[in-house]
């Protein structure tokens, strides 16, 4: 099976796909897709986390188009992205080329649930991405001491609609920051501090 089952019925999942596809085929929708819909809330990530230039990142569920991969890349850090579909991690390659990011940016075929986070400074877990909740408890569970795990949620408004997302928030000595957009969807950087020095999660919100 190609995209096996880490696909998510999530409500933006056709558009997604469909604006996925249509941005591999065309370069103008490429730049739109990206400029609505991913660069402010990457630069609001990369924000959250604080990773310093050069750290090594692992993203999963990249997809066909890795704007993710590319944008990370193309802010200094060097990045792996996985998808768990053979035929996007075939042409995310060849985008990742185009861009000229061979050398910042490594393209993997893998399951996210088997993924071995422990030797990245950070893992990024795209929206789409399912079994959810069990990507992000094996990225938390393999992830370092002090390891960063950046993940997306659907707008909270969309539990009226019978739509309700995972929420993760790794265990009590995490430290966690969050970011809501615009249409409420938030982005959560989640660090994993070991050290009973802090008591209680510490939670902060930006917009």
């Amino acid at each position: 099976m190609d995209r096996a089952e880490t696909t998510l019925k999530s409500p933006f999942f056709s558009v997604a796909q469909i604006s996925e596809r249509l941005a591999v085929r065309f370069a103008f929708v490429a730049r739109i897709y990206f400029n609505l819909f991913y660069k402010n809330m990457l630069a609001r990530e990369v924000a959250l986390a604080g990773l310093k230039k050069g750290a090594s990142i692992l993203h999963i569920g990249g997809g066909a188009y890795p704007f993710t991969a590319i944008y990370l890349a193309q802010k200094g850090y060097r990045v792996h992205a996985c998808d768990c579909s053979s035929s996007a991690a075939e042409i995310a390659k060849s985008l990742v080329n185009k861009h000229k990011l061979n050398d910042q940016v490594k393209v993997f075929i893998k399951n996210g649930c088997l993924v071995d986070s422990s030797n990245y400074d950070a893992v990024w877990v795209s929206l789409n991405i399912c079994p959810k909740e069990r990507v992000l408890e094996q990225a938390w569970a393999s992830l370092k001491e002090s390891g960063i795990l950046v993940y997306r949620k659907l707008p909270a408004w969309l539990a009226l609609l019978g739509r309700r997302d995972v929420s993760f928030t790794g265990d009590q000595w995490s430290t966690i920051k969050i970011a809501r957009s615009g249409f409420g969807s938030e982005s959560l950087s989640i660090e994993k501090v070991r050290s009973y020095v802090e008591s209680s999660k510490k939670i902060s919100v930006s917009s």
